[in-house]
């Protein structure tokens, strides 16, 4: 931390890289907080780690990886059931369309961090239905298994909301509380 970048044109140069890729790099950059500058003065290296940005679709393993962590889940239920007028919408479906309902535990490291809810489409549910209960991530492998593809997201949403206690239980916070 502390350290001074090189020039736009001197990174140019070393990466063979447009200048103006050189400044989108240095801007993304910025934007995370890893490096700042006055007006004046040479770009300085604020900090080393990256943060997590909300505006790119990773899954929870492929985030947790990325800044260094072991990332894995379990299964907790997975329940075939209508899908709800907000599901049937965000999955592009007809309301009432049959969808997979999944809870999952996710762990960083070994130790509970995350509960989610994610409703599958009919057409992909038996696929996820099909996978271990310890799968690490959905994602990769229905990609790897069934060669399907999540390109973008389409309507997703991360929620994140008080726990109730049978949330807190899951995530075992409970032990913390008085």
């Amino acid at each position: 931390m502390g350290a001074r970048l090189p020039s736009e044109s001197d990174l140019a140069a070393r990466w063979s890289a447009s200048r103006g890729t050189v400044r989108q790099a240095v801007a993304t950059l910025a934007a995370e907080g890893l490096i700042g500058s006055r007006q004046g003065a040479r770009r300085t290296v604020l900090r080393q780690e990256r943060r997590h940005s909300c505006g790119e679709v990773n899954s929870f393993a492929q985030w947790a990886e990325g800044v260094g962590h072991r990332a894995d889940s379990r299964f907790l239920s997975r329940i075939r059931r209508p899908a709800t007028a907000g599901e049937a919408e965000r999955l592009a479906l007809d309301p009432g369309t049959e969808i997979l309902a999944v809870l999952r535990l996710r762990l960083r490291d070994g130790e509970p961090t995350l509960v989610e809810r994610t409703a599958y489409a009919d057409w992909v549910a038996a696929a996820v239905e099909a996978l271990p209960a310890d799968c690490r991530s959905v994602m990769d492998s229905l990609a790897q298994g069934s060669g399907i593809v999540a390109r973008h997201g389409r309507g997703g949403r991360v929620r994140l909301s008080p726990g109730s206690a049978a949330t807190l239980r899951l995530l075992q916070l409970l032990r913390l509380l008085p």
